[in-house]
């Protein structure tokens, strides 16, 4: 009798036990989960492949002033980009390589240590709305990305190919608004990473955004890319666009 009072009293104390155990408690503290890179490190890739078809079939190159998707009746590689970008309250920067039949023809002109870099620049706050970039970065100029997922349609025109998709130098931006945006650039000269003249170029643009679909840019350019030896004078070059998706801009 005492040992089946014994087992009767340990059954009870097993079950309490238990249920205290498997009890979920009214609130839980939420736990964040680690994630693998720091904070403001992003990394991103993009690649951009197509068939070209010569219905002459006498022709594997298009013409030598346009750039992308210039290669027929083959396969290839238009553009691939890798790269990493870091962004905090401060500091800033990016750098990215890429290859692709886009590289080979547009960056033909540069030193072939250069030619793989779609951008490489650092930042910093001057001041609480302004940042000062320094290195190579997206053109301020023109309507279409060299990354074909950012254009509204992939046109590929002679506009689009013959204004800069790069620029070298430094840029300063200062937000007058969060609907207003100013931009002064000193350049190396119209898409050039080495300057081939020792001659600065300058640039700005100016974004307004109204409303969160219409975006109004204005962009300009005043520059001598003449190589030394070449009789030249200075070139301006200016845009002014109503789109209602951004325009190259600060990334």
């Amino acid at each position: 009798m005492k040992f089946a009072s014994l087992f009767v009293a340990a059954l009870l104390l097993s079950s309490t036990v238990r249920a205290q155990t498997l009890a979920v408690p009214d609130s839980v503290e939420a736990v964040e989960t680690p994630t693998l890179l720091p904070a403001g490190l992003r990394v991103y890739g993009f690649a951009d492949a197509y068939y070209g078809y010569d219905f002459t079939g006498k022709s594997q190159q298009r013409p030598g002033f346009l750039y992308s998707h210039n290669r027929a009746n083959e396969f290839a590689l238009n553009n691939a980009v890798l790269g990493v970008r870091y962004e905090e309250a401060r500091v800033r920067g990016a750098f990215a390589l890429h290859t692709g039949t886009y590289v080979e023809a547009n960056y033909a002109n540069e030193p072939p240590v250069l030619r793989n870099i779609y951008e490489a620049y650092a930042g910093f706050r001057p001041t609480a709305k302004s940042w000062l970039d320094l290195g190579v970065f997206s053109s301020h100029i023109g309507f279409e990305s060299a990354i074909s997922k950012d254009n509204w349609t992939l046109t590929r025109s002679l506009m689009a190919e013959n204004s800069p998709y790069y620029e070298t130098g430094a840029r300063f931006t200062y937000e007058f608004s969060p609907k207003l945006t100013a931009t002064a650039l000193v350049l190396n000269g119209w898409q050039q990473i080495r300057d081939v003249n020792r001659a600065k170029s300058l640039g700005t643009q100016l974004q307004w955004k109204p409303t969160d679909k219409l975006l109004l840019n204005s962009s300009t350019y005043y520059g001598n890319d003449q190589r030394p030896g070449t009789a030249g004078a200075g070139a301006f070059f200016t845009i002014f666009t109503l789109p209602t998706l951004p325009l190259k801009s600060s990334p």
